[in-house]
């Protein structure tokens, strides 16, 4: 089972914190507006957060920031899309 966490984006918040480890890159994914941000210029995974870069803060949405974190190895086949 994976680990999801979604944020309400207000158009200036670019640090999403995640309350589970992150293990490595190929252990999250990201989506905003129901779209898989394969990018990976569009954001960078710092102190167990999702922080995107200036020229791509999140717009204003409800739930329209979603990470999903696969928490093992075992779980990276649970992972929604490839990157």
């Amino acid at each position: 089972m994976v680990s999801t966490i979604t944020y309400n984006g207000d158009g200036a918040t670019r640090i999403f914190p995640v309350s589970f480890k992150i293990l490595g890159e190929d252990y999250v994914r990201v989506y905003v507006n129901s779209v898989q941000i394969n990018d990976r210029t569009t954001y960078d995974i710092i102190n167990n957060s999702i922080v995107f870069s200036s020229d791509n803060i999140p717009p204003v949405g409800e739930d329209n920031v979603e990470i999903i974190v696969a928490t093992s190895t075992a779980e990276l086949g649970d992972l929604p899309g490839s990157l």
